[in-house]
């Protein structure tokens, strides 16, 4: 036979076969295998196509005698089962006697019979599940993380899958809190095996469901608290990896209870995400930005997956929910602290003082923290300690939240300031020690261990019982520094230290009476206490002799790092290894604390650099000294020392900034002054330095200052700024004709009274409201009363340790303090401020958002009363704004310098439709056109046009990160930053940053214009733009203020204080609020 190309390719045997098979069309079958009929009933499918019976197995029958055998032989199995079970029970009893808490949930393996027996409920099982998750809901809940949809958890808990409910079993078996029996101790041992057995089935099945999630994240909490880390962290790690296997937008299960699933794996990964255990010093930057980033990805799901609003609580308030979010983002800071704690530390790393130390970072991020953390969840808000013990048993699910912030916004400054972690900072440091770093070293941790006493105390007295091992750490951290001050010489101090740490010692061990990690850690710290021994006395060169004292630096190390602290054998978690083998490189650890006198020692007083014999007051004081080691300071009379340090600094540093005479009699405009031997430091320098000095911990551990001048009482106005002009429009429809204005007055004992005015644009600006800042004003009103008004750095100090947040309540508080210290010095402010730089600051107008010929008629208005610089608002429809912005450009003559500001209104895609429509023959600056830096940045960077932000400008490292996203310019407002304090520290920061700035304020009139043009004539004309004039655009007027002069510009008021002469008070009416202490 011939072979064709068609055909070559088929073997031959195959080509006979097929040409018989066409010869014999019989010979033709099918090429598969035989299959077996399936037994489908009525019938398959299989023998229906090819026309068959169907072949039924023959049903098998029992007699009623045989069944009756079986079931006597299983019962028989069950019995002997039952027998060997009280058999090893009672071996546990025996091995166990004298054991406080032993370590319960071992590797386990489970026999047939007893899964069977797990996953047959019988009804006294269902019971029992019933009051586990009663107990659950009790105990659990919130505390820390949230799980389930409580509407219908015990309903649907007897539904759920296996592992799961015995999940949820593990964990309440400790509760109500006491000690753990025996019994217990072989049950969570049985159900530990026959739930991780389930789980490892589903996930090598390939069956991995929402519970499969809920129960690793359960057995991570279960295994932490045993002390088990590394098999918590590979629980959360495997439900981490499964939810970042999802595509996003996708869920497993309830969406509703997914994302509370996808929530809980973030906080958990916060609270007990291990920490990379690295044998080499690394970069400083890049091991906290790498603790930082560890979860970013989760983070980013957990952010996507927003807590949503149960149907049940549509109606009810929502705390729970809120409380929820913030305790997660000190989550966040605290597994940065963490990182913090376990670094280690090379030669070349900066010390903490400086901005690029991990100490300034991660102080950094809690000062954010604390910067945004709302009133309702303060301490001074929650009267914990006058509710009743039943009704925060009932309400655990906040009051656990709750405390659990309490607790870990004091740790994290504690943990940051820990004297032992500051000496390995500065174990390579070969200068002295900045004498005002010691201090408020000091005074950080002894304020922050003091709060956690008295949150002990609290707990103690309202009997509430603490379920998170993550306080029990916060107070372990606190032990350790009370048992380093229980040697000092002070016997204030030593007094106070050992009176700290036997509370620290009592609720420890009544946790960890419960708690195997708690225990352990209870055990260490015992054990640390044990290793103090006093070295042999070394005599001084006066002859004294000096006695100090050794400690296991190891050991207080490992107890300071979280996931250490908790099990034996820290210097590696070895509990899922079994042939491992330890090299003697293991404990090659570096130097601990060398140079420093860890035990009987303040702070870090004894420090190889630290200061000696050298006062931090003048000689001339011959009060009382109390001593921080070697470092002397003043007990009495600390008002007198104040007014005049205070009085000093601030005029030196306006002497210095300004480059004028202060002199009350000079012109503002005269007699500048120059210093060559000195030179004049840069702006930002010279910023941080008053700022620091001016700070009251930069001289003595006490927040606030009472001398002969103080606070008398407190007056709020109000009245309606409304705008002239008719309806004032903004971005996203936002549309207003005025905003209620707030007006303070304090009043000093001496009569001199301080004016300021704030006015909240609306809630949907800014998070700020008229109601909100009024309440808060009335809330730090009482705190105040009392303290020098001349010292605003004090008085601002004292508010943001009493208050997050409620910037424009804080900044109409301060922005009076300053109207009163240039009254009572009799200065213009702008003296004291930095001096007259800008002498004719020009002003801007602002065009809203209307029909672009509207919009054209407006400003050329404004050029007519001689305006020649204007804000064009923006952020709607992209295409109809830039139509507008070429309009009016087009209309006014080119030295008008025209810029647009959209209140971040637009997306990144409309702000980048908006740069292409008005092209490239038009260069225009842009005003916060995105809601996010990073898209405003992006903007800039595609189009080239220079970017001014606004809104997201809060604080100083916000204008650190945008200047390095390439910014160029910044729009300050008193009222968004806190006050004229901490808006003239972010100027004097951005002058130094070379960016172009404009001084505005978020709505206001005559008192809000006074303030804008104090920080305006102060900033040097060559980086202000503009000043914004509510005056000229807002009324009625409530002060005699300069107005707008006819070349557009405006010439600042010389009277003393903040530049008004007359307050208008039939404007004002009666006040709403009267803060006195009589």
């Amino acid at each position: 036979m011939i072979t064709t190309r068609e055909n070559s390719h088929i073997p031959v045997a195959y080509q006979n076969g097929r040409h018989r098979a066409e010869k014999d069309p019989s010979r033709l079958r099918p090429l598969r295998k035989k299959v077996k009929c399936p037994g489908e009933r009525p019938i398959c499918s299989f023998c229906q196509r090819l026309g068959q019976a169907c072949e039924y197995k023959a049903v098998e029958t029992f007699s009623p005698q045989e069944i009756q055998n079986q079931i006597s032989g299983i019962n028989d199995r069950i019995d002997t089962l039952e027998n060997k079970m009280d058999q090893i029970l009672q071996t546990l009893r025996v091995s166990q006697v004298g054991a406080s808490v032993p370590n319960t949930i071992q590797p386990q393996s489970i026999t047939p019979a007893q899964e069977q027996r797990i996953s047959e409920p019988s009804n006294s099982e269902d019971q029992e599940l019933l009051r586990a998750g009663q107990l659950y809901q009790t105990w659990c809940h919130n505390q820390p993380v949230r799980m389930f949809r409580q509407e219908d958890f015990l309903d649907t808990l007897k539904h759920r899958d296996t592992e799961l409910q015995l999940a949820v079993k593990m964990l309440t078996y400790r509760f109500p809190p006491g000690q753990i029996s025996a019994d217990k101790n072989a049950a969570l041992c049985l159900l530990s095996a026959s739930c991780r057995k389930l789980v490892t089935d589903r996930i090598y099945d390939g069956k991995i469901r929402l519970s499969t999630l809920q129960t690793l994240c359960l057995l991570s909490m279960i295994s932490f608290s045993e002390g088990y880390v590394m098999q918590a962290g590979l629980d959360l790690d495997m439900a981490n990896y499964f939810a970042s296997g999802l595509p996003l937008g996708s869920s497993l299960g309830d969406p509703f209870e997914y994302s509370l699933c996808i929530q809980a794996i973030s906080l958990l990964q916060s609270l007990q995400g291990s920490i990379p255990d690295v044998a080499k010093p690394a970069n400083i930057q890049g091991t906290l930005q790498s603790a930082n980033h560890l979860l970013e990805f989760i983070n980013y799901r957990a952010e996507r997956f927003s807590l949503p609003r149960e149907p049940s609580m549509q109606t009810e308030p929502n705390d729970n929910q809120g409380i929820l979010t913030y305790m997660s983002q000190a989550a966040k800071v605290w597994h940065l602290a963490r990182a913090y704690a376990a670094m280690r530390i090379g030669p070349d790393s900066p010390p903490p003082w400086n901005p690029q130390s991990d100490y300034a970072l991660v102080n950094l991020r809690n000062l954010e923290l604390d910067c945004r953390f709302p009133l309702v969840y303060r301490f001074a808000t929650n009267n914990f300690g006058e509710v009743p013990p039943e009704e925060l048993q009932q309400r655990r699910d906040y009051w656990g939240p709750w405390i659990f912030i309490q607790f870990i916004h004091a740790a994290i400054p504690t943990l940051l300031n820990h004297p032992f972690l500051l000496s390995l900072r500065l174990k390579n440091f070969r200068h002295m020690i900045p004498q005002t770093f010691m201090y408020q070293s000091f005074d950080l941790i002894s304020k922050h261990t003091a709060w956690t006493i008295c949150y002990l105390d609290l707990l103690e007295q309202q009997q509430f019982e603490i379920t998170d091992p993550t306080i029990a750490h916060a107070v372990v951290i606190v032990a350790t520094i009370h048992l380093q001050h229980s040697f000092v010489e002070d016997s204030v101090l030593r007094t106070k230290a050992q009176r700290g740490y036997d509370k620290c010692m009592r609720f420890l061990d009544h946790m960890g009476s419960n708690w195997p990690v708690v225990f352990t850690m209870t055990q260490k710290l015992r054990k640390l206490q044990d290793s103090i021994t006093t070295v042999p006395a070394i005599s001084g060169g006066s002859g004294d002799n000096q006695r100090s004292w050794s400690i296991d630096a190891q050991l207080l190390w490992e107890i300071l790092i979280y996931e250490k602290s908790g099990h034996d054998n820290s210097s590696s978690d070895k509990s899922m290894y079994d042939d491992i083998i330890t090299s003697d490189t293991e404990h090659s650890e570096q130097d601990m604390g060398g140079g420093f006198a860890i035990v009987g020692s303040a702070g870090i007083s004894g420090h190889k650099g630290s200061l000696r014999e050298i006062s931090a007051y003048a000689p001339q004081d011959k009060d009382p000294y109390e001593t921080l080691g070697n470092l002397a300071t003043p007990s009495g009379n600390r008002p007198r020392m104040q007014e005049s340090i205070a009085a000093a600094w601030i005029l030196q540093a306006s002497m210095f900034m300004s480059g004028r005479d202060p002199c009350p009699a000079a012109k503002p405009d005269a007699h500048r002054i120059s210093s060559p031997s000195l030179g004049v430091p840069r702006l930002l320098d010279l910023g941080m330095q008053a700022k620091l000095l001016l700070s009251p911990s930069a001289f003595f551990p006490v927040t606030a200052y009472r001398s002969k001048m103080h606070i008398q009482d407190i007056t709020v106005f109000s009245y309606d700024a409304n705008y002239r002009y008719g309806t004032y429009s903004m971005s996203h429809g936002r549309l207003a004709k005025g905003h209620k204005s707030l007006v303070v007055k304090i009043r000093s004992n001496d009569g001199f009274e301080g004016w300021a005015e704030t006015a909240p644009l609306g809630s949907d600006y800014l998070p700020s409201s008229f109601t909100g800042e009024l309440a808060a004003i009335q809330e730090l009103g009482p705190q105040l009363l009392g303290l020098d008004p001349r010292s605003p750095a004090a008085i601002d100090d004292v508010m943001d340790r009493a208050m997050m947040g409620a910037y424009a309540a804080k900044a109409v508080i301060d922005m009076a303090c300053w109207d009163i210290l240039g009254k009572s010095l009799g200065l213009p402010t702008a003296i004291l401020f930095g001096g007259y730089l800008t002498e004719r600051p020009r002003a801007f107008s602002v065009i809203g958002i209307r029909e672009t010929e509207a919009a054209v008629t407006q400003a050329k208005d404004e050029f007519g009363k001689g305006a020649t610089t204007m804000q064009l608002k923006a952020g709607d429809n992209p295409l109809a704004d830039a139509q507008r912005v070429r309009a009016i450009r087009a209309a006014l003559p080119d030295h008008v310098v025209l810029w647009v500001d959209a209140n971040g209104g637009w997306t990144l895609d409309e702000a980048l439709s908006f740069a292409r429509t008005i092209g490239q023959e038009i260069a225009i600056g842009v005003e916060q056109p995105c809601r996010t830096l990073h898209d405003c940045a992006e903007f800039g960077r595609r189009t080239g046009l220079p970017i001014t932000l606004d809104e997201s400008i809060v604080t100083l490292a916000d204008l650190f990160e945008a200047h390095a996203a390439g910014i160029t310019g910044v729009n300050i407002k008193p009222s968004r930053v806190g006050g004229l304090t901490k808006a003239r520290l972010i100027r004097d920061a951005a002058v130094a940053l070379d960016m172009v700035i404009n001084c505005d304020d978020t709505w206001g009139s005559a008192l809000t214009t006074v303030q804008n043009v104090l920080l305006a004539t102060t900033t040097p004309s060559h980086r202000l733009r503009a000043v914004d004039l509510f005056c000229e655009w807002t009324e009625p007027l409530i002060a005699d203020i300069p107005r707008m002069e006819e070349d557009g510009r405006i010439t600042p008021s010389t009277e003393p204080g903040n530049g008004y002469t007359a307050i208008v008070m039939d404007t004002l009416g009666e006040p709403l609020a009267y803060i006195t202490s009589k």
